[in-house]
């Protein structure tokens, strides 16, 4: 949970995460964590959130951060790999983000609306493919290009098919109604 707007008694502080090796490529990455540190009957209620993501290339040091603020909360990165034989590569990312206080309770969090978005290996790139998503359902790795989400949105669920390298929304279906 992220305070989207600070209180006068409250104040944000962002440090680096640690970093994590993209394998089979010369990219790592690591979040940019938000603390909010926030008075509360004489007590301090701290928590920790991702607000970004920074990029690093292993072979020249070239930074890149994900999105250009830190304004989004990011419930998820998750890598798409090309796994052959004993090698892993990564090719992609996509990432599960709430970027609006969609229930107007003054916070980013998990019951706000998220969207669905990628990015290549090294953070550039950025792409955001499907918006209002209620809640993620889960998420296949189709092949080394393809990304099936699973979701809800509007009280209906849904598969999308992503091509993550090319960063497009191929085919979006409705799931045949379970709930009576």
């Amino acid at each position: 949970m992220a305070d989207k707007k600070s209180e006068k008694d409250s104040k944000v502080k962002t440090s680096l995460g640690n970093f994590r090796e993209l394998e089979g490529t010369s990219y790592l990455m690591a979040p940019v964590n938000s603390h909010p540190v926030s008075r509360q009957n004489s007590y301090e209620k701290k928590t920790s959130t991702i607000r970004n993501y920074l990029f690093v290339n292993g072979n020249d040091k070239s930074a890149l951060k994900l999105v250009p603020q830190n304004d989004f909360l990011f419930l998820n990165a998750q890598e798409v790999v090309l796994e052959r034989r004993d090698d892993k590569i990564v090719r992609g990312m996509w990432y599960e983000v709430v970027k609006n206080d969609t229930n107007d309770d003054k916070r980013l969090d998990s019951n706000d609306k998220k969207t669905i978005a990628v990015s290549d290996v090294s953070g550039s790139e950025y792409t955001e493919i499907i918006d209002g998503v209620d809640r993620l359902l889960g998420s296949h790795q189709k092949n080394s290009t393809t990304l099936l989400v699973f979701y809800e949105l509007d009280g209906r669920e849904y598969v999308s098919e992503i091509n993550v390298l090319r960063r497009v929304l191929v085919e979006n279906v409705v799931l045949p109604v379970t709930r009576e």
